[in-house]
């Protein structure tokens, strides 16, 4: 019963069923137009040669060729209207009136005939007489016709369009299958396989393509980020756990037990910054190009290097800056915010002795360089950087250096929400140059 509501509310079924109810009318209304036209140029082609034979024959009234053409002449008295010269198709009429040179009509039984009359002179007129069969036979033998080729001719169109149309719309269940093998195996790596006709349905089922793409992706990086939450969670929650209980069943004095506490306050303070760097990610999938507004990088930056120069001071580490005035770009200022600090504190976080910020105005870009002097990245892990989680390796972060491997990745998608563009120039003991271009505003 769902089959065939199924089929009977399908496209190939409303199409097949409304083109076919179409031609069927169409048809029909060509073959009465075609009758009633065909009838009526007939009748005044009839009516036209029997005109013409009339005014031929009263110039040969001597020699009058009765019956060619299906026409008959007859001449009567103007006066009498008795027949002088008898010449009418059985069946007629001959006492008809005089029609003064217009065509009349007459019907016996299945016999139609048209006749005109035409003055000879003032004692006598011709009367030419046309034998018209009528078509009553021949319509039943058209209708008839009709009737056996016609119901042939509608199972070809409606069998034959039915066919096309359901080759035509078969990627649609092509789609339909793909997404129900999908939904039961959670396959997001199936593909639909449509021939590149260029044409409705395949940029449809291109799209759809593209769109389990991007579900698979998505799905690969949130199982990857749980992977990694998990991994990079494990070990400061086993820390914590073994320091709590050696805590509590071996501390013998306040200071064992500060020691514990230390231990356990790091790497819950280790947690906290990964928790929030992983907030802060979240979030940005959130930000949209119209938060964006005109904002003054220049000083911005100028506001917020001062209070870098009294933490570098405090680290001894020389922070040299370089700043160029009235860089206008679009951007927001709390993720602006977000992006210096982040670069800064990777800055702070590696660097020997100096760091430099620089900002440069050029004709359409504003670029902001953070430099340090540190032990610098390897280019084979130059484009991982930006992935979250990722760490060189455990003596550079893990140690002293304490990171969570997500403030570069958060950087990254700062970046990308504001169109610029970022580079890293680095060698290994040479530092390394973090650059980010941004269009000015036109």
């Amino acid at each position: 019963m769902s089959y065939e509501r199924s089929k009977k509310g399908s496209i190939i079924f409303k199409v097949t069923f409304w083109y076919s109810f179409f031609i069927v009318v169409i048809i029909i209304l060509m073959i009465v137009a075609s009758l009633l036209l065909s009838d009526v140029l007939f009748s005044n082609q009839s009516r036209n040669e029997l005109v013409q034979a009339s005014y031929e024959a009263i110039h040969e009234l001597h020699d009058l060729d009765n019956g060619e053409d299906g026409i008959y002449f007859s001449i009567y008295g103007s006066q009498s209207h008795e027949v002088l010269v008898n010449n009418i198709p059985l069946g007629f009429d001959d006492t008809l009136p005089f029609t003064n040179s217009t065509v009349e009509q007459y019907i016996s039984g299945s016999v139609k005939y048209l006749y005109y009359d035409l003055p000879i002179d003032e004692q006598r007129y011709l009367r030419s007489v046309m034998t018209i069969k009528n078509n009553e036979v021949d319509m039943s033998l058209f209708i008839t016709a009709i009737t056996i080729i016609g119901p042939l001719l509608l199972v070809i169109i409606v069998v034959g369009g039915y066919r096309i149309l359901k080759k035509a719309i078969s990627p649609v269940d092509h789609i339909t299958n793909t997404a129900l093998e999908i939904k039961e195996s959670n396959d997001y790596s199936k593909r639909i396989t449509v021939k590149a006709n260029n044409n409705e349905l395949f940029r449809l089922a291109n799209t759809f393509n593209l769109m389990l793409e991007s579900i698979e992706q998505t799905f690969q990086r949130e199982k990857q980020f749980n992977n990694d939450v998990s991994h990079e969670l494990r070990t400061p929650v086993a820390v914590i756990l073994s320091e709590s209980e050696y805590g509590k069943n071996y501390a013998e004095n306040l200071q064992e037990a500060q020691e514990s506490f230390a231990i356990i306050n790091k790497k819950a303070l280790q947690m906290k910054e990964m928790i929030d760097q992983i907030m802060e990610l979240a979030k940005q999938k959130h930000h949209q190009s119209s938060k964006l507004a005109p904002f003054d990088f220049s000083t911005f930056l100028v506001e917020h290097t001062n209070d870098y120069q009294k933490l570098c001071s405090s680290k001894h580490i020389t922070l040299t800056t370089d700043i160029d005035k009235n860089c206008i770009i679009l951007a927001d200022a709390t993720l602006m915010h977000r992006l210096v600090d982040n670069l800064f504190s990777n800055a702070l976080k590696f660097t020997n002795n100096t760091i430099s910020i620089e900002v440069k105005k050029e004709h359409h870009t504003c670029s902001l360089s953070i430099i340090d002097n540190g032990m610098g990245i390897s280019e084979e892990h130059q484009k991982k950087i930006w992935n979250r989680f990722y760490q060189i390796d455990d003596a550079r972060n893990k140690d002293s250096k304490l990171g969570s491997g997500l403030g570069l990745a958060l950087v990254k998608s700062i970046v990308d929400i504001h169109n610029a563009n970022i580079e890293l120039h680095s060698k290994p003991k040479e530092g390394s140059h973090f650059k980010v271009t941004f269009p000015l505003i036109k």
